[in-house]
């Protein structure tokens, strides 16, 4: 077993004066760096429960053997130095059971509304390379994930016969789809979040903002809707018109990025359609597939990650489709091609 893990085994504490005399001692480390171990002392780590939950071991004391006073010692780092495993392991286990929750309330929107199955994953999707581009610190980054996770959440309070409805909706009908960001806000409001993601309410509810007033539920205007609100209501535009719906494929890239040029500084933020149009193409296409990291082969990627969208759509324009037009249109447009395929032979 060695010494740390006799000492893992046991519980017991060891205080070993000469390493090369103990039949535990494993040589090979010191052969591998040159280091001469002399004295060994070993304490055990344990939980509140009593458990061995690892092992503290300290070499090599300069007056001599460790001594009983040592032991002590370190048996009571040891102790602080398990009371702080235990409590890391709890905020970790904390965490992931507060991820996989928002993940659930997610998951049942998209359940719910198959029309926009997917949305919620991919807008986080999206908002994770937004924060990378926009440089944000980690604490506003995972703010803006969770909001984009939970921003359709009120969804749930719209009935099914408006949400599944496949005609043209009524002006009261509109009036409902229209409040699910209301909804959603009051029903976030009634979760603990922590403290730093207390904005994630407000952030999720104001995905339909605009600049100039124009957006519901309140008729934000310019600074008076959350930052973060801005970058979701990007994406959140972006992932709708790159997204299939039953009743149309998906949007031309340029008809897409065009219309995000004309809202630019009236109804949308203009530096974050800015790094919008700084995302990798390759990454654009996982995320389009909820983000499927094996879709593009090695190959294709080393040409479509060094393609930004801004760059693409201009590609897009030229009259003659380029090879790397080509790739892009192959995993954007891919029931398309087949069809111009199938249509040719």
């Amino acid at each position: 077993l060695g010494i740390a893990g006799h000492v893992l085994c046991t519980g017991e504490v060891l205080n070993i004066p000469d390493a090369y005399s103990d039949p535990r001692f494993n040589p090979a480390i010191d052969r591998e760096t040159g280091y001469r171990t002399r004295s060994i002392l070993t304490a055990p780590l344990r939980n509140h429960l009593g458990e061995t939950i690892g092992v503290f071991q300290v070499l090599n004391k300069e007056s001599g053997p460790f001594t009983r006073e040592d032991e002590l010692l370190l048996d009571a780092i040891s102790g602080i130095a398990s009371t702080q495993i235990e409590n890391a392991r709890l905020y970790a286990e904390l965490k992931n059971s507060f991820e996989s929750f928002v993940e659930t309330l997610a998951s049942i929107i998209d359940a719910r509304d198959p029309e926009t199955a997917g949305h919620s994953k991919r807008l986080a999707l999206y908002c994770e390379e937004m924060a990378r581009l926009l440089e944000l610190t980690p604490e506003e980054a995972e703010k803006l994930r969770i909001a984009a996770l939970l921003h359709d959440y009120g969804k749930i309070a719209v009935r099914e016969a408006i949400l599944y409805k496949a005609d043209v909706l009524t002006e009261d009908e509109q009036e409902a789809m229209r409040n699910h960001p209301v909804f959603t806000r009051r029903i976030l409001e009634e979760i603990r979040f922590p403290k730093a993601l207390r904005d994630v309410p407000q952030i999720a509810a104001a995905h339909h903002e605009r600049l100039d007033g124009s957006g519901y539920p309140d008729g934000l205007k310019g600074n008076e809707i959350p930052p973060l609100a801005r970058i979701l209501a990007v994406v959140d535009v972006f992932d709708a018109m790159t997204s299939r719906r039953s009743y149309r494929g998906r949007m031309d890239l340029r008809d897409v990025m065009e219309e995000l040029q004309r809202g630019k500084g009236r109804l949308y933020e203009p530096r974050y359609v800015e790094a919008l149009q700084r995302l990798s193409v390759a990454r654009f296409l996982e995320i389009l597939n909820d983000g499927d990291t094996e879709l593009i082969s090695e190959k294709d990627r080393a040409v479509l990650s060094g393609l930004d969208l801004r760059t693409l759509v201009n590609l897009l324009k030229t009259s003659v489709p380029t090879p790397e037009v080509k790739l892009f249109e192959r995993y954007y447009l891919p029931d398309e091609i087949q069809e111009c395929e199938n249509g040719q032979t």
